[in-house]
């Protein structure tokens, strides 16, 4: 996710000066990767210990620096990150990349060696602020950094994700009518979910039912979601006509890409 960061001797000059800087170091800025985006480590063993690769793909050099943070995901999707300095050893937490070269990271889990559940987390990687060349610029200079997230999960010996639909209900919004569903996971791993179906059946006063089966562009954001072991997610999906507003049920469908 690149920033932007304006450095300006005179603002005018600076403005004028950032389309050529940007032509000039197009290739440099944003070149590093960092791989792999998503990894799993075991809470003991060998696999409690994992490397991660710093690739610069740039023609200079590129400082990074590397840590990991915990990860919690709220019910209305909203992600917090808090610090995890002491459940992880990141070695070297910095480091100078030359142009064309690979660095390589290794990241040690300290934490429990037994923990009841899978715990997530995030490495990040992200570019630090400093000048690593020789460069005489004239007024000011717009520097991208960037900062990549990976995702880190601990997981123990069998677990695996159990998601169920834990409500469903209808909600008057501004937006008009929406059925309103509540995932949980009650398993002991992430599920990131994938081919997706949701069955949802309706009582009217009457006696009458009706069943929908939502997919697809039907189903929003509820597509492919990650929800955390033990967590609980919430999606507002488009209101199906076919439904009554009472006596509603749900079932899902689904597979997990792990």
């Amino acid at each position: 996710m690149p920033m932007a960061r304006l450095t300006s001797r005179p603002l005018a000059a600076a403005a004028a000066l950032a389309a050529a800087w940007i032509a000039l170091n197009a290739g440099a800025a944003g070149a590093f990767q960092l791989l792999p985006m998503s990894m799993q480590f075991a809470p003991a063993g060998n696999d409690a210990v994992q490397t991660f690769a710093v690739n610069n793909e740039a023609g200079g050099p590129v400082a990074v620096q590397l840590y990991v943070v915990q990860r919690v995901i709220a019910q209305d999707g909203t992600e917090t990150l808090t610090p995890a300095d002491a459940d992880f050893l990141v070695f070297p937490p910095q480091a100078v990349v030359p142009g064309g070269r690979t660095q390589l990271i290794q990241v040690r889990w300290l934490g429990s060696r037994a923990p009841a559940t899978e715990l997530a987390y995030r490495i990040i990687a992200e570019q630090l602020p400093v000048t690593l060349e020789d460069r005489a610029v004239l007024g000011g200079r717009l520097e991208i950094l960037m900062r990549y997230e990976g995702s880190l999960y601990v997981t123990p010996a069998g677990a695996a994700p159990n998601v169920v639909v834990d409500s469903v209900s209808r909600a008057q919004t501004a937006d008009g009518p929406k059925l309103v569903v509540v995932l949980h996971n009650r398993g002991t791993a992430h599920g990131l979910l994938n081919q997706v179906a949701l069955t949802v059946n309706s009582k009217a006063a009457d006696g009458s039912t009706a069943t929908v089966e939502l997919r697809n562009e039907a189903l929003g954001g509820m597509t492919s979601p990650n929800i955390l072991a033990g967590n609980r997610r919430e999606f507002q999906l488009p209101w199906p006509a076919a439904l009554a507003a009472d006596g509603l049920t749900a079932t899902l469908r689904t597979n997990y890409v792990r």
